[in-house]
């Protein structure tokens, strides 16, 4: 996070926008992953992130394509990777 220090964030709002993302998610790894957002200074990487968000909202605006909500398979998967069997509930 080099490009911005303390002062700058606490001038963008930084923290309450990350909250803000953090209250729209819907599962517990959403949160985790939302709560260390952090901004990023690599302009190229910033330029794709921006370039898929708009392509998502472009294919959501123009159909009727619902997006599902979002369920948290990690207990799941964890035990499928460990070889347990999946009771299918």
């Amino acid at each position: 996070m080099g490009l911005l220090d303390e002062r700058t964030l606490e001038t963008l709002d930084f923290a309450i926008i990350r909250d803000r993302v953090v209250a729209r998610t819907q599962t517990q790894r959403g949160r985790t992953d939302a709560s260390g957002l952090v901004p990023l200074s690599d302009f190229g990487r910033v330029r794709f992130e921006q370039s898929a968000t708009a392509q998502i909202r472009e294919l959501v605006a123009g159909s009727d394509l619902v997006i599902a909500r979002a369920i948290d398979t990690r207990e799941a998967t964890g035990a499928a990777a460990r070889g347990t069997r999946l009771s299918g509930q």
